[in-house]
């Protein structure tokens, strides 16, 4: 059920999250008051009876002690509430913001303890802000990215960087934050690679390295335009090796003419970052081995124009065989558009895997190619034969003038 159009009211966070939350932070405020500027306690009412702490100096470590306990309620309770809830942007961000003010109030306390200390009296300013900032950056993030909060991820590059300086430029014999940095930086690099299943890192360089690329496609334009204005859905079927240039071009060539396109992954673990990453560049993808993925499909290419990419050799070979001739049922039965797509790089990388996996050198022309193959006949075996014959044809012919450089 598509309930994208409908109005579905969130349930709020609950009351119990948000008085943890409130006295956390309060706490942690406490805190930095007593630090920065100074703070007395007279008389403190509790209940029926008011309170005068005696001992002044055991205030910080009480506000400790109430602040370690409410940010354990805050985050307990923030699993209690509802994930469509915890899933929206100004929810992380309150959660976030908290935290943040937690983990700078304790690193404050920290650094002002241990610049007491005889070991650490000749510190640097610069030296006690990167620990500070380390310390606080580390502390919330592991606690924030804890329900997978990619859209925090851009921050542990930051983390790491800031380890990075101390590491370069503190003297190993005068900063023993030295030795906190290095596994508060290695937990940033391992936290980027884990939370963010190395999906930004990939998108990044995905994006790059095909932007570099000059393409050459003027031939196969009228084709798309073509595609996109009629009413009938299309098919368009490449080979596993040549998926690097050939599945972008078609996802940002048919985004630009708002058609949308279905690419069929699998359900293993690098299926789902696949899916994770043509989801982030604009397409639909879908598990093909499950039954209702493809009954949805098949009823959105029956009643919706849209783009379905084939894979015939995928995901694991043999190579240029072509192993789903439901595809071809299916677009015989609808009569929808069959493409067939390739293309030709001036040099490349050709990989020793099961599909020769060609992928283009940064700055090189990569010309493509887009061949409209007819589905006519009926849905029998021989017209079915006939089909891929042609199509294995069509899309072999960039393997073999590939051939000649790498």
């Amino acid at each position: 059920m598509d309930l994208s159009n409908q109005n579905i009211e969130l349930p709020q966070l609950s009351t119990y999250y948000h008085k943890s939350r409130q006295q956390m932070v309060l706490f942690s405020g406490l805190l930095l008051a007593w630090e920065i500027i100074g703070i007395e306690f007279k008389e403190v009412p509790f209940g029926n009876f008011k309170i005068t702490l005696k001992t002044p100096d055991l205030a910080p470590y009480i506000l400790i002690g109430a602040i370690l306990y409410f940010t354990a309620r805050t985050i307990l309770e923030w699993f209690q509430c509802q994930y469509a809830r915890r899933q929206t942007i100004p929810a992380r961000l309150d959660l976030s913001l908290s935290l943040v003010i937690t983990s700078l109030s304790l690193s404050f306390y920290t650094v002002q303890r241990l610049q007491t200390s005889q070991i650490l009296k000749d510190l640097s300013g610069f030296d006690i802000s990167v620990f500070l900032l380390s310390l606080a950056l580390s502390f919330s993030l592991l606690l924030s990215l804890l329900n997978s909060r990619r859209w925090l991820i851009a921050l542990l590059p930051a983390l790491t960087g800031l380890c990075a300086i101390n590491f370069l430029l503190g003297p190993v014999i005068r900063n023993p934050f030295l030795y906190l940095s290095i596994p508060v930086g290695i937990v940033g690099a391992l936290g980027w690679g884990k939370w963010a299943n190395m999906l930004g890192l990939i998108k990044v360089v995905y994006g790059t390295l095909y932007k570099t690329y000059r393409l050459h496609a003027a031939e196969a334009k009228p084709l798309l335009d073509e595609v996109a204005k009629s009413r009938r859905s299309c098919v368009i079927c490449l080979w596993h090796g040549l998926s690097f240039v050939c599945v972008p071009f078609i996802i940002f060539s048919f985004r630009k003419l708002n058609v949308p396109v279905y690419i069929p992954v699998s359900s293993s673990k690098d299926g789902r970052l696949l899916k994770k990453l043509f989801k982030s560049i604009g397409a639909h993808p879908y598990f093909y081995k499950k039954l209702s993925e493809k009954k949805r499909i098949v009823r959105l290419f029956k009643n919706q124009k849209i783009v379905l990419v084939s894979v015939p050799d995928g995901p694991i070979g043999p190579r240029f065989h072509f192993k789903f001739d439901g595809i071809l049922r299916l677009a015989l039965k609808y009569n929808s558009h069959l493409l067939a797509i390739r293309f030709k790089a001036q040099s490349f990388w050709r990989f020793n895997s099961w599909d020769a996996f060609i992928l283009p050198k940064p700055f090189s022309s990569v010309s493509m190619d887009i061949q409209d193959i007819k589905p006519i006949g009926d849905i029998d075996d021989d017209t079915i034969t006939r089909l891929k014959k042609r199509i294995i044809l069509a899309m072999s012919q960039s393997h073999d003038q590939n051939k000649q450089k790498s």
